[in-house]
């Protein structure tokens, strides 16, 4: 387990000439994603409370508790787990492994970290 966020990167293509087998394809505006330190002890943690908040030049432009990811983090996990050994061969042990839940916040549309921004994760 680790704190991680996503890198959202707009390569400007022609979203309403996409269908959304090939924005899942494209994995869309996926930049990348940044993964902090490994957390061992994370089952001790609040992670329904946990807040997160990002800055870009010093100002707030999104927040979120873990809690906001459909009741707690690992409900998206889990939802993609329980999807996909419906569609095909089980899981293995460690298999989603990188997967990482979203939705536990966001910079919000029309935040853009320009090449000088200074931001912040917290």
């Amino acid at each position: 387990m680790a704190a991680a966020f996503e890198l959202i990167d707009d390569r400007e293509a022609d979203y309403n000439n996409m269908n959304a087998f090939e924005l899942i394809a494209d994995n869309a505006w996926n930049g990348g994603v940044v993964a902090g330190p490994e957390i061992a002890d994370w089952q001790a943690l609040d992670l329904v409370g946990a807040r997160g908040s990002l800055e870009i030049d010093g100002k707030p432009v999104g927040e979120g508790r873990g809690g906001d990811a459909m009741g707690h983090p690992f409900e998206p996990l889990a939802w993609l787990a329980n999807n996909a050994i419906a569609r095909g061969p089980p899981l293995r042990g460690r298999q989603p492994r990188g997967l990482y839940p979203r939705g536990t916040g966001h910079g919000g549309a029309g935040d853009h970290v320009r090449p000088v921004s200074r931001t912040r994760v917290r």
